[in-house]
């Protein structure tokens, strides 16, 4: 039986489960934030919808104030997945954990949680299926701002067809893959087939029409 106790809290330098945590972006993030901006202005978003946690809505703003990009709606359906007690553990520490809960037992909320992890896949793919319908619908370029988690489960979704089953995604790709740095920028295109695909996005790119998704900029590691 594994010990569901949650490790120490992350020591200064290492990388923290972050979760629902009230944290905002480090200087650096910042700096990130305004050149992103800079860089999307222009580029043919109409508008932003940001998850409510800090770090995303503090880059959108600062997205929406270099870019001229307007935010439309902050909603928590963007949120990252809620940990309950093992938020700001150790990432490292928490790893056997994580894929307990991740991997073996999708429908049990962790201690302290207000969604298992079948819960938090329902509600991002339920809003990104209402995003990227508005998105050819109206022919118009949204930009998402979300989290790590939420963008690694929006690319293997897509790349599986968008199952509404969400156990067919390989989980342990979406929380214990190779991500890509904070800010990236993700173009979602739909192909002449009907399938999605998210690829990143070089700077100065052209958008497609559909969403564009934006991971959040940098936060201090605890």
């Amino acid at each position: 039986m594994i010990d569901l106790t949650p490790p120490p809290k992350a020591p200064e330098g290492e990388e923290a489960v972050r979760g629902w945590t009230n944290i905002g972006l480090d200087p650096e993030g910042r700096a990130e934030a305004h050149r992103m901006g800079k860089a999307l202005k222009g580029r043919g978003i109409k508008m932003l919808i940001t998850s409510d946690l800090p770090r995303a809505e503090e880059t959108a703003k600062i997205v929406s104030k270099e870019s001229g990009i307007p935010i439309m709606n902050t909603t928590p359906d963007l949120r990252t997945w809620d940990p309950g007690i093992y938020e700001n553990s150790s990432l490292k520490g928490s790893d056997k954990i994580l894929r307990y809960y991740v991997l073996q037992h999708p429908d049990e909320r962790p201690k302290g949680s207000s969604e298992s992890r079948n819960e938090f896949a329902r509600r991002v793919t339920r809003k990104m299926n209402q995003l990227m319908d508005i998105s050819i619908d109206r022919d118009v370029i949204i930009g998402v701002l979300t989290h790590h988690w939420p963008v690694e489960l929006i690319k293997e979704w897509c790349a599986k067809g968008r199952p509404g089953d969400v156990n067919k995604l390989d989980w342990e790709k979406i929380l214990f893959g190779k991500e890509d740095p904070p800010g990236t920028v993700y173009d979602m295109r739909l192909s002449a087939k009907g399938k999605w695909a998210m690829p990143v996005v070089p700077p100065g790119t052209n958008f497609h029409p559909g969403p564009v998704i934006i991971r959040h900029e940098q936060t201090a590691k605890n």
